[in-house]
């Protein structure tokens, strides 16, 4: 892994990382992982599928409040939310441990 690569992953996972959960941190988060991801130089398309489909979760439970207009999320959401952020967590130190 080259270090602009390197970098991206970091920013990633400061991302994922001790983050209180609303509907508005998930909307930035949300965003800078598609941007952080979109930037990557080496591209391993079954570690990006695997993100994505995390990533995808966030993105659902996000539309789905913003639908419902509600500023809280419920228990149910921030449990998906929360696992979610942990696969993704994961899957960012793999590809860091990898370049160790």
């Amino acid at each position: 892994m080259n270090e602009y690569d390197h970098r991206q992953y970091k920013r990633m996972l400061d991302q994922i990382s001790n983050r209180k959960i609303d509907l508005n941190s998930l909307g930035r988060i949300i965003n800078s992982l598609k941007g952080l991801l979109g930037v990557l130089t080496e591209r391993d398309q079954d570690w990006i599928k695997r993100f994505e489909h995390e990533w995808g979760v966030l993105e659902q439970v996000y539309a789905l409040n913003l639908y419902h207009s509600t500023i809280v999320l419920n228990q149910e959401d921030l449990e998906a939310v929360s696992e979610a952020l942990q696969h993704m967590k994961v899957l960012v130190e793999m590809k860091l441990e990898q370049r160790s």
